[in-house]
């Protein structure tokens, strides 16, 4: 469109519009330090800048849609609405687009549709682990008991006999079991006579001075101390072979397993968690004719049920991401149903504005924005 006087006819699109504060300074309604000062009140007021300048007496409404009709050939009555619909359809730019944030659609229905998954997965996982922890706990110790009642029973011949090669070949198995700590057999003289831990063999058994939640339980007692004797660490140079040979190698079964442990280092770092190892004792005597020939014990890690806590979410947080793909490039394309016909509703009333009335869509939908 001309920016003169002249009596040009407007063309389709308004690749010329300026500003509307510059074109009111090119008309001589306002001065550019005026211009300034109605922009620093339009951040304050939050109004079009025609309304500000009328606000603060800088120039009359009238003169204002004198100005924008004699430049544009427009045939504007009021300022507000009136003018920003105006200006929108044409695609001018207003000083109003300065402080305001536009947001399509698509990018709603996006964010959306990730929010919902994103707190979906959130609340069924937090409920879903809160289950596994307390199944796995309890597991955990079923199987310490089990393992306990095994060594019991074949530990009185050897204990009998003193027989230290044959009482630490029975623990050999022992420490490889997941969720084991340790396991010793203590005589009743109070000797450590196997231990996984080849150190402790021939040494008095010291219980944890701090220890809590002790209970009897039948046969089995047991409670729980902190140390960092048994921890379990993080493996750096494994880690990092892991992931050299890539992510779906066979070398890299126990990838997960290695950030777990990476996690909960971090966790005991920042002292959101205790640092040492958690440890659950439990215990049974070792007897024969209803004589007490000692006792084992076995250590239940309870570090391991939340690394495999910390597993399972890191697990759960692959998968959301997945999820969470996935959903946003299904929203986009439920978006762009919508934004696109009215991308096409928004282009036929600027072209019925500017006097075509042959303009048509092509493509009616058969729904509700069809109709519209």
């Amino acid at each position: 469109m001309a920016a003169s006087n002249s009596g040009k006819a407007a063309p389709s699109r308004g690749a010329s519009f300026m500003r509307l504060g510059e074109m009111l300074v090119q008309e001589g309604v306002l001065s550019k330090r005026q211009l300034k000062q109605a922009l620093a009140h339009q951040k304050k007021l939050h109004k079009s800048l025609g309304e500000v300048v009328v606000f603060l007496d800088m120039a009359s409404e009238e003169q204002i849609l004198a100005a924008f009709n004699r430049r544009y050939q427009a045939n504007l009555r009021s300022l507000g609405a009136d003018l920003d619909n105006y200006l929108r359809t044409r695609g001018i730019k207003t000083e109003r687009n300065r402080f305001s944030l536009r947001i399509p659609i698509k990018a709603k229905l996006s964010l959306t549709v990730v929010f919902i998954i994103w707190a979906t997965i959130l609340g069924l996982s937090g409920l879903e682990f809160q289950r596994q922890r307390q199944r796995l706990q309890l597991e955990t110790v079923k199987t310490g008991r089990v393992l306990l009642n095994a060594i019991a029973n074949n530990a009185v011949v050897p204990l009998l006999n003193d027989d230290i090669l044959q009482l630490n070949t029975l623990l050999k198995e022992t420490a490889k079991m997941e969720g084991v700590e340790y396991a010793s057999i203590v005589g009743r003289d109070g000797i450590i006579k196997a231990h996984t831990n080849p150190s402790r063999i021939r040494r008095p058994y010291e219980p944890p001075a701090a220890r809590s939640e002790e209970t009897n339980e039948g046969p089995y007692h047991s409670f729980r101390f902190v140390t960092a004797e048994y921890s379990r660490g993080l493996n750096l140079g494994q880690l990092l072979a892991a992931l050299q040979k890539g992510p779906f190698s066979k070398e890299t079964s126990g990838l997960m397993d290695q950030f777990s442990l990476g996690v909960m280092d971090v966790l005991k770092a920042m002292g959101l968690i205790n640092a040492g190892s958690r440890i659950l004792d439990v215990s049974v005597p070792v007897e024969y004719a209803k004589k007490a020939l000692g006792t084992t014990h076995v250590g239940i890690s309870q570090d391991f049920i939340v690394e495999q806590i910390i597993k399972e979410s890191l697990f759960i947080v692959l998968v959301s991401i997945v999820l969470i793909v996935v959903g946003l490039v299904i929203a986009i394309f439920l978006a762009a149903g919508f934004s696109r016909p009215l991308s096409e509703l928004v282009t036929a009333t600027q072209e019925i504005g500017l006097g075509n009335l042959k303009f048509r869509i092509k493509k009616i939908r058969n729904d509700e924005l069809g109709d519209l």
